[in-house]
């Protein structure tokens, strides 16, 4: 480079280059220099090296058994194949880079290949889906039962993280307090090796309720207080038993009190509701509220 700035200037004088021609030989000569042996006078060029670097969108993906996410390559020639490291685990479409997940957990690697035999990589992990048990969180007295059910596939196998309180059927999911007051973890896995949790609390009924029973054939003057006794912690109480259609009637958590607004139609049919107290000691008691139709 030198040379070729003596040969080519010899003949110029400072004088003659005056100061702008002197800074834009030094600019030239800074680029050239920079060239590292390219043909390129001014330098490596962004773009020729994006050419060598393949890029896949998104860099990892987690996805449930049978989902699909669609990979995307950016640079390279800008056409790519698309193949997995493990068949047993999924499958893509090599034009498109559809992913699809199979039905066994675990990690792969999905490579998208250029007309070059470049190659840019992601990572896939296919995981378990989450079942959805019902009721998630159950409360019964001691000897009541409880039916729990799954999302899935059937069959279900049903357990319990503590048999103290209980007894699960392992095909059925049908709970009974038949142990001792307490907590456990109701788990079951489907036939696709899929999981989910639920919770069932078996209460001793040792608070009284008063009113116990009571029934109403029209609209209450007032709010009705149902008082609990009996209880060692602080009281929560809940209502459950109304048709999905009838929401006239609520009850404060904290306190007990019922309110009525409207009665239930014929249409909806009569209301029989049942009112638990229970306490931080798994204590519990029960009323039943009955609104005849009006």
């Amino acid at each position: 480079m030198k040379n070729f700035l003596r040969f080519q200037f010899s003949g110029l004088s400072l004088r003659t280059l005056g100061l702008a021609g002197l800074l834009a030989l030094a600019f030239f000569a800074a680029a050239c220099d920079n060239d590292s042996g390219s043909n390129n006078p001014l330098g490596p060029s962004a773009t020729a090296a994006s050419l060598n670097t393949i890029t896949v969108t998104p860099l990892t993906a987690s996805i449930d058994k049978a989902g699909t996410v669609t990979f995307v390559a950016a640079g390279g020639s800008k056409t790519f194949s698309w193949s997995v490291s493990d068949t047993s685990l999924g499958t893509i479409v090599s034009a498109t880079g559809v992913f699809t997940a199979g039905t066994t957990v675990g990690t792969l690697t999905v490579t998208a290949t250029d007309t070059n035999g470049l190659t840019g990589t992601a990572t896939v992990s296919v995981v378990s889906e989450t079942l959805v048990v019902s009721p998630d969180a159950a409360s019964i007295n001691l000897g009541e039962t409880v039916t729990f059910t799954s999302t899935g596939v059937a069959p279900f196998f049903w357990t319990l993280s503590n048999i103290s309180v209980g007894n699960i059927g392992s095909t059925t999911g049908i709970f009974v307090a038949d142990g001792t007051a307490g907590t456990a973890t109701v788990n079951v896995v489907d036939s696709e090796g899929n999981t989910g949790t639920g919770s069932i609390t078996a209460f001793t009924d040792n608070i009284v309720i008063n009113p116990k029973d009571l029934t109403l054939d029209q609209l209450p003057a007032a709010t009705i207080a149902f008082t609990a006794t009996g209880n060692v912690g602080t009281v929560f109480w809940s209502m459950t038993g109304q048709s999905a259609t009838f929401t006239g009637a609520t009850i404060n958590t904290s306190t007990g009190v019922v309110t009525v607004t409207v009665m239930p139609t014929v249409a909806e049919g009569t209301q029989t509701l049942t009112l638990r107290a229970t306490d931080g000691t798994v204590g519990d008691g029960s009323a039943t509220l009955t609104l005849n139709t009006v």
